[in-house]
C-alpha cells in the first residue's frame, strides 16, 4: 500500500470474516470505526480497510467459488499495465453467460457496496451469492472490474489501455470474452451506474441478438429522445429495473415508455438493492432464458452510444 501508514493485510488490521461477518479477530466483535479522537485519522483507516478488502475479495472470487483472474487487455506484457477480470473455467463453452456490472467509486470486482461488506457481510456486500446461483443454474460468469481504470507511476496517473474508462472496460470484455464465446444466451446485472455502462455499450448488432435479460438494481440511466426506438423496444422486453422504495419486493413502479420496467428492490436504500432484490432476479433471467429464440437483429440497431451526458451524475458506491 505504498506509504501508507496503515496495515495491508486483513489480519494486521485485527479483523477476519467469520461466517461472512468482518469480526474484530480478539473480541469477535464488529468493525469499529472510531477508535481514534482524531476524525481524519479514523476516515483515512477507513478507506485503508477498504482497499485491503479488494484483495480479499479477489482472493474469495478464487476460492470460495472457483473463478479465475485474466488480466484485461489480455495481451497485456510483464511490466505492462493491465486491469483484471475474474472468470469461471468453463466460460468458452458455457451456453448461458452471466456478466456483473457493478457501480460507479471505489469498488471492484466482486464487489456491490463496500459499506456493506464492512458493516453487514460478505452476503450482503459482494456478488459471491449472485456468483453462486449463476454457477449453480449452469452459468459461465464474467465478473467485471469497471472501475480499474489507471495506476500510479513515478506519482502519474496513467490509464490502462482498454479499460481508462468504466465504458471502454465493459466494451473490451465483449469483444476479447462475450463475442468469441460460444453462449447464444447472455444475461447482464448491472447495479448503479453499471447500468449507464451497460447501456453504452457500442455493439448493439451483436448485443440485441445475444443479450436475452438485463437486471438492473437502482440503476441511474436516463433513456434520451436520440435512444433508437429499435433499442427502446429491446431493453423493454429484455430489461427490469429494481429501485429503491420502500414498497414490498416486485411493487410495480411509474416506468418511462421505451425504458426497462421498474420494480420495488424491496429496500429504500440505495447500496442494498441488488441483494434485496436477488430472489426476484434470478427467476427472471431464468424466464427469459426459456421464452429466447433466435431472431434476426434489425439492421436498424444503432451501434451508438445509448445515453447522454447528463447520465454522467452517479450515484457512488
Amino acid at each position: 500500500m505504498g506509504n501508507s501508514p496503515f496495515p495491508s493485510k486483513l489480519e494486521d488490521f485485527g479483523y477476519e470474516f467469520k461466517d461472512g461477518r468482518l469480526r474484530d479477530i480478539k473480541t469477535g466483535g464488529p468493525f469499529e470505526f472510531n477508535v481514534s479522537k482524531d476524525a481524519e485519522y479514523n476516515q483515512a483507516r477507513y478507506e485503508a480497510l477498504g482497499e485491503v478488502l479488494t484483495e480479499e475479495v479477489y482472493r474469495l472470487l478464487e476460492s470460495e467459488v472457483g473463478l479465475q483472474r485474466l488480466p484485461l487487455p489480455e495481451e497485456a506484457g510483464a511490466g505492462e499495465l493491465a486491469s483484471s477480470v475474474f472468470v469461471s473455467p468453463e466460460l468458452a463453452e458455457a451456453a448461458r453467460l452471466l456478466v456483473l456490472v457493478h457501480g460507479s467509486g471505489v469498488v471492484r470486482a466482486g464487489q456491490w457496496a463496500r459499506r456493506l461488506i464492512i458493516n453487514n457481510g460478505l452476503d450482503e456486500g459482494t456478488q459471491l451469492p449472485y456468483i453462486r446461483r449463476a454457477l449453480a443454474a449452469g452459468y459461465g460468469v464474467i465478473v467485471c472490474n469497471t472501475n480499474d481504470n489507471h495506476r500510479l507511476v513515478d506519482r502519474r496517473k496513467r490509464f490502462i489501455q482498454g479499460s481508462s474508462n468504466p465504458e471502454e472496460h465493459l466494451l473490451t470484455v465483449w469483444d476479447t470474452l462475450v463475442k468469441p464465446s460460444a453462449a447464444r444466451e447472455v444475461a447482464l446485472v448491472a447495479h448503479s451506474y453499471g447500468g449507464v455502462v451497460t447501456l453504452n455499450l457500442q455493439r448493439w448488432s451483436q448485443v440485441s441478438q445475444r443479450v436475452k435479460a438485463v437486471a438492473l438494481t437502482d440503476s441511474v440511466h436516463r433513456m434520451g429522445t436520440h435512444v433508437p426506438e429499435d433499442v427502446r423496444r429491446w431493453l423493454s422486453k429484455v430489461g427490469i429495473n429494481w429501485v429503491a422504495s420502500g414498497d414490498p419486493l416486485d411493487t410495480p413502479q411509474r416506468s418511462v415508455d421505451g425504458d426497462a420496467a421498474r420494480r420495488s428492490a424491496g429496500h429504500k436504500q440505495h447500496e442494498w438493492t441488488s441483494w434485496s432484490c436477488i430472489d426476484s432476479v434470478f427467476p427472471f433471467l431464468e424466464s427469459k432464458m426459456q421464452a429466447s429464440a433466435p431472431k434476426k437483429a434489425s439492421a436498424s440497431v444503432a451501434d451508438a452510444p445509448v445515453t447522454e451526458a447528463a447520465d454522467r451524475e452517479k450515484k457512488s458506491d
